[in-house]
């Protein structure tokens, strides 16, 4: 099934999406879930992958602040597909060790591409915007607005949980069978509609991205 994203996204950023495939670190990725878990000890898997969903969607969303202007709304600031794409990868990987896969084996790279093309169907590029992702739309640029990026890491993170929290049995029949495959993109796409409508979580999530950019001194430039 790592043909549905190679066939549906374009080339320029699919290679993209396998270079960050490659330079992955095993140990940060452990070294993250591990003090995740430390920190809340009492927390399920699905709630520990819940935390790190939303940490990296905060972080991207701050990052992506850099490129706007204090003077206008968060939601207009831009964010850069080439910065964000290495901490989805991440984010996947983070996910894939909370239950317990082998981030090490060269399956695990092809379930971690699968999650993008479970993630990001057709019909979710265009009701994001992000047609320039594939290959019958190349665009020559990855700029997107705050709200998009922010959307982006949900619906990577939500595909990410729901599919590594399958058994092996399950993740392989929904990779081998197509009625599964598209079942299963059917429900990322449901998710990604019911968060793009909630305006106003997505606009308190910016607010405090934007809060934490100031934090760590990521003041967006004038």
């Amino acid at each position: 099934m790592q043909k549905t994203i190679i066939d549906l996204w374009d080339r320029h950023w699919l290679d993209r999406i396998i270079d960050s495939l490659k330079v992955i670190d095993p140990d940060t990725i452990k070294k993250n879930v591990r003090k995740e878990r430390e920190m809340y000890p009492n927390a399920d898997n699905s709630t520990i992958a819940e935390n790190l969903i939303f940490e990296k969607a905060v972080w991207a969303a701050g990052v992506g602040l850099l490129s706007g202007s204090v003077s206008v709304p968060a939601a207009s600031f831009l964010a850069d597909f080439f910065q964000t794409t290495p901490l989805l990868i991440q984010l996947c990987y983070e996910i894939s060790h909370i239950y317990g896969n082998d981030l090490k084996s060269s399956e695990e790279k092809g379930e971690i591409l699968a999650v993008f093309g479970l993630a990001f169907g057709t019909n979710t590029l265009t009701a994001l915007g992000l047609g320039f992702l594939s290959k019958n739309i190349p665009a020559p640029t990855g700029l997107i607005d705050a709200t998009t990026n922010l959307v982006m890491f949900f619906a990577t993170g939500y595909a990410a949980r729901e599919f590594f929290a399958l058994p092996e049995t399950q993740r392989q029949q929904i990779l081998t069978v197509p009625a599964e495959f598209q079942k299963f993109q059917g429900e990322v796409r449901e998710y990604v509609q019911t968060l793009v409508s909630d305006k106003e979580s997505i606009n308190r999530i910016l607010a405090q991205a934007l809060e934490t950019s100031k934090k760590l001194s990521l003041q967006p430039a004038n």
